[in-house]
């Protein structure tokens, strides 16, 4: 009967021993798992400030638009340079 308990026991501690390694192993992945999130998040908040700023980019773009002048200064031809 004593043999028994103790063969038991032993078989016990080989298990908790596994379960011990598994949740090491376990920890280690969470852990990397943490740290991918937070790059993740990192990224998500430079999407979100480019995404914030289409708004001011498409206004550009419609000012630009409506402008009547030249946008840009461009050199006068021999014709055109006076005297």
């Amino acid at each position: 009967m004593l043999n028994s308990r103790i063969a038991e026991k032993e078989k016990e501690y080989v298990s908790v021993c596994k379960l011990k390694e598994i949740s090491q192993e376990m920890s280690k992945k969470l852990e990397l798992l943490a740290q991918r999130l937070e790059t993740l998040n990192d990224g998500s908040e430079a999407v979100s400030t480019v995404l914030d700023n289409w708004p001011f980019i498409f206004e550009s773009i419609q000012l630009a638009s409506q402008h009547t002048g030249a946008l840009v200064r461009t050199p006068l031809s021999a014709d055109e340079k006076q005297p």
